[in-house]
Order: C-alpha cells, then sequence, then structure tokens
C-alpha cells in the first residue's frame, strides 16, 4: 500500500461528512470531477473501494468506515499542530475560520472582521453565517476555528428550531460575551410609542409577532402565568428580526426582540426596554471542544471582547447580578 496523501484524505473526509461528491466540491473549491479523480487516487493509495455511489450520494464502505475513523483522528492532529505553531510564531499569517449568527453579524461581527483586516494583513479569514445550531455542528466538525453564537435560558445550542438536537453542547467550548435583553418594538404611532419602559402587564390583548413557541418569547409568556390577560400571538415564523420590525411598522403587531437588533434605528417604530427583568438570550463565543487556539483566533476573540465592551453591552456578570435582586 502506497503513503497515504493528507490533501486526499481531507478530500474524502469532506465527501463522507457531506455525503456527494458535488457537495464536497463545494465546501473546498474544487470542482466535482477533481473531487472524483482525488478518491480515484486515494482508493488506489489504500489498495481499497471507500465509497459507492447510490441515488441519494456516497454510501461508506466497511473499508470507507474503517478509515474515516483514522481520517478524522489524522486531521484533528493536524489542525490542532498547526494552530500549535501558528501560536509559536504570532499572528503573521495562516487562516481563521469564522461563523457568526446574522444579527451578529449586521451589528458587530462585520466591525470586528474590518478592524482585524487591518491590524493582521497576513491572515486569511473566511467567515459563514449562519443559526447557532449550524455553527456548533461545524464547530464540533472542526469546519470553524470559532464563532459568535447565541443560548436562551435552559436551551441546548445545538437544538435546531424543530426542537432536533443537531449536536450535543458538549462537542463545543464556550466563553460569555455578553447579555442581549429583549426590548419591545411599536410602531411609532402606538400607545406605548411615548413609555420610557414597559410593564408585562401593558402587554396584555397586544399581538405579538411570532409564535408561543418561538424560542425566547417563552419568557415572555412565563410572566402571565395566572393572570386573567395575556398576549396574543400572530403565529408568524419569522427568525429575521428585521422582518419582525417592519411587521411592527406596519401596525401587524409589536415586536419582542433582542436588543442586538435594534442597534441601529428602523424607520416607523421606537423601542422601548422592560421595566422589568428582561427576558434575555446569552451571546457567547464558541470553539471546537478540546481544540488548540491558534494565535490568529485568540486575537479575533481579544477584539470581539473590545468591540462588545464599546457597545455598551451588558457583560454576563451585570445580567446575574440585576436577575438576582
Amino acid at each position: 500500500m502506497a503513503a497515504m496523501n493528507l490533501a486526499r484524505l481531507r478530500v474524502f473526509e469532506a465527501v463522507a461528512r457531506l455525503g456527494t461528491f458535488a457537495g464536497a466540491a463545494d465546501a473546498l473549491s474544487f470542482t466535482p470531477s477533481a473531487i472524483s479523480q482525488q478518491m480515484g487516487r486515494l482508493e488506489a493509495e489504500v489498495g481499497a473501494v471507500l465509497v459507492e455511489r447510490t441515488s441519494r450520494g456516497v454510501k461508506l464502505t466497511p473499508a470507507g468506515r474503517v478509515l474515516l475513523a483514522r481520517a478524522e483522528r489524522i486531521l484533528r492532529e493536524v489542525r490542532d499542530a498547526e494552530a500549535e505553531l501558528e501560536s509559536l510564531a504570532g499572528v503573521q499569517s495562516g487562516m481563521l475560520r469564522m461563523g457568526s449568527f446574522p444579527t451578529a453579524t449586521q451589528s458587530f461581527t462585520a466591525r470586528a472582521l474590518r478592524s482585524y483586516r487591518s491590524r493582521y494583513l497576513g491572515v486569511q479569514v473566511h467567515l459563514s453565517d449562519g443559526e447557532p445550531h449550524e455553527l456548533a455542528k461545524s464547530l464540533a466538525e472542526r469546519d470553524l476555528d470559532l464563532a459568535v453564537v447565541f443560548a436562551w435560558p435552559g436551551r441546548e445550542i445545538g437544538l435546531d428550531y424543530r426542537q432536533r438536537l443537531v449536536v450535543a453542547d458538549d462537542r463545543i467550548e464556550t466563553t460569555p460575551l455578553f447579555e442581549d435583553p429583549y426590548v419591545v418594538v411599536v410602531p411609532h404611532r402606538h400607545r406605548l410609542a411615548g413609555s420610557p419602559a414597559i410593564e408585562y402587564g401593558e402587554l396584555a390583548d397586544e399581538f405579538i409577532v411570532g409564535s408561543r413557541f418561538t424560542p425566547g418569547l417563552d419568557q415572555v409568556i412565563a410572566r402571565f402565568a395566572g393572570r386573567t390577560a395575556a398576549p396574543v400571538f400572530t403565529g408568524h415564523a419569522l427568525p429575521d428580526y428585521q422582518s419582525v420590525r417592519a411587521l411592527a411598522a406596519a401596525g401587524d403587531g409589536i415586536g419582542v426582540i433582542p436588543r442586538l437588533a435594534t442597534l441601529t434605528d428602523f424607520p416607523g417604530t421606537v423601542t422601548i426596554p422592560f421595566a422589568e427583568q428582561a427576558p434575555y438570550r446569552s451571546v457567547l463565543i464558541a470553539e471546537p471542544d478540546g481544540a488548540v487556539r491558534s494565535a490568529a483566533a485568540a486575537a479575533m476573540i481579544a477584539l470581539l471582547e473590545e468591540l462588545a465592551g464599546d457597545l455598551g453591552l451588558d457583560r454576563p456578570d451585570e445580567l446575574v447580578g440585576d436577575a438576582a435582586a
């Protein structure tokens, strides 16, 4: 058996993980024919067929399953070795694969990326936008070095919006960045528009854009337990908070959304904080469990923490103190 080529192991791992040659080609910026050629050469090197093509993609052979377990371990060790060597050399070159959820990207990750590129010219940064469960999966599979994610109290990051566990939270490590309290968004002519802060009781009988099953809004529902009146939910499924603001501006209801989504003005709306302890979500920096943090990743994390402070966003200990009061 000939010596295995590391680049071809990466191709094989991508094919096995994504299930198709086309998916691996997209992920690795290759053509499908190049992926096919690399797989053919790898199978010649190991002297065995590794995958079988089916109408639904590829299926690993017994030899493929054996090699995949080893390949994942080898590639993980290579990535850790690269990170350790980068740390010794300092932030001079290399690649940083970073993830962020859309609201964070729009409000501060893009700024952090611009500042990072001006400071560390030799580092290539690849940014992927996605929801927390998607980013957690990419981190667990070592496709990302770090990600900005969020989590609601008592809910796993790796849980998708259909209550399916995409990846266990013990596959990633998190560092608190700041707490993101929910605020109320109303049309500028709404009866509450002039309020300095809103009591929960004032939301009774109001139409709230969203569903009672929307994570985050369940914290609002809990505030009305045992009361004779409660908010009415429109039932809309809207993960994009700018869409919620647009519907509020159009008078289709009021929005209860994270403050991070309201850092820029939205025409026709007024944003008002809660008078009592607000619902919240935690914004975190996530990394693969057990991975070596590269110098490039450490520099980005420091920059994100710096920027969060500049925006005046609440530190985790500040919110915990408020909750205990």
